[in-house]
């Protein structure tokens, strides 16, 4: 991994049409780009925690419906709990 997220936690709400623009910026600039990652700090932790969640979920499912589910629950995640929900999370499904 390339890039992190630094600095005081935040999150920042991104809508359907944003998610689909943060994936186009990493596909031109990379993965964990520092110019894709700084347009919405809080979405790769925030999808992240609910990751294990939307496997767990989505068992015996198709491919393509558990990226749709967890792309899903990852915008439902950044509009609806605040970056110490997020924290938390990740810190239960990883113990970090």
């Amino acid at each position: 991994m390339n890039e992190k997220e630094v600095g005081e936690p935040r999150v920042k709400p991104i809508t359907v049409y944003g998610y689909i623009l943060h994936l186009y910026c990493q596909v031109d600039e990379g993965l964990h780009a520092k110019e894709c990652m700084g347009k919405y700090p809080g979405l790769r932790v925030a999808s992240l925690s609910v990751r294990n969640h939307v496997a767990e979920k989505m068992r015996g499912q198709g491919s393509s419906v558990w990226q749709v589910t967890w792309a899903a629950y990852s915008i439902w995640a950044t509009r609806n709990w605040d970056i110490h929900q997020i924290l938390a999370t990740y810190d239960e499904a990883y113990g970090t």
